[in-house]
Formats: C-alpha cells, sequence, structure tokens
C-alpha cells in the first residue's frame, strides 16, 4: 500500500482552512433546507420477512453493560508467523 504523499504546501492548505474562500456554504443543498437522503434503503416489495428469535430464547444470562465489557475476552488466535 502506498503512503499519501504530503507536500508543505497541501499540509499548509489543511490547516489554514481555505475551503471557506471556495466553497459558498450558503449555498448547499443543507443549508437551502433540502431533506437529506433516506439512511436506509426501503426493502423491495417482494422480499421475505425473517422473523428474529424471542429474547426469552437466546439462552443468554443477564448482564448489566458494565460488567459485559468489563468481563470481555478476545477469542483472535495468532500464528507464529509473520504476514510479511
Amino acid at each position: 500500500m502506498n503512503k499519501p504523499t504530503i507536500t508543505t504546501e497541501s499540509g499548509r492548505y489543511f490547516l489554514t482552512d481555505r475551503i471557506r474562500e471556495e466553497v459558498n456554504f450558503r449555498t448547499t443543498p443543507q443549508s437551502r433546507g433540502v431533506r437529506p437522503p433516506s439512511i436506509q434503503k426501503p426493502a423491495p416489495a417482494d422480499s421475505r420477512i425473517i422473523q428474529l428469535p424471542d429474547q426469552k430464547s437466546w439462552g443468554i444470562a443477564p448482564c448489566d453493560l458494565q460488567s459485559a465489557i468489563a468481563n470481555r475476552e478476545s477469542h483472535r488466535q495468532f500464528t507464529p508467523e509473520p504476514l510479511a
């Protein structure tokens, strides 16, 4: 993977926030009050709805969020060989 090239000039341009001189933010769709597109595409009319299992059938003991986070464990497995 190639590393991006950042020159002193491009770095200064980014840090000085010159975009406000180039873009008229009063004319953006958001500024004009245009509604954003929906976050999720609607399901096709012929799609099948799959019911999720009832919460009581999960077989998972109740646990508060802090305990769940504090007691989490990694199940990743690593090989001794390097990737590259």
